[in-house]
C-alpha cells in the first residue's frame, strides 16, 4: 500500500509566471509518485497533508492527520 499525501498547491497548464513555489510543486508532482507515493485531491483520502506555507490554511484538517507545512 502507498502513501497517500493531499499536496496543496497543485498545478496544472500553463505557467502564468508563479516562479519558484510552482516549480517546487511540479517537482514533487513528478517525483514523488515516482517514490511510491499516491497524489490524492483531498485531505479525506490522505495518509498526510503536505502543503507550501500558508496555501491551504483556510482549510482544517481532520483530527489526527499528519500536516507538513514546507516553506522556503
Amino acid at each position: 500500500m502507498n502513501l497517500k499525501v493531499a499536496l496543496f498547491p497543485r498545478y496544472s497548464g500553463a505557467d502564468p509566471g508563479e516562479g519558484g513555489i510552482r516549480r517546487m510543486g511540479e517537482a514533487q508532482q513528478r517525483l514523488l509518485p515516482e517514490m511510491g507515493i499516491d497524489l490524492v485531491d483531498s485531505m479525506d483520502a490522505a495518509d498526510l497533508v503536505a502543503t507550501h506555507g500558508a496555501t491551504n490554511a483556510s482549510r482544517t484538517p481532520p483530527v489526527g492527520l499528519p500536516y507538513v507545512v514546507h516553506s522556503h
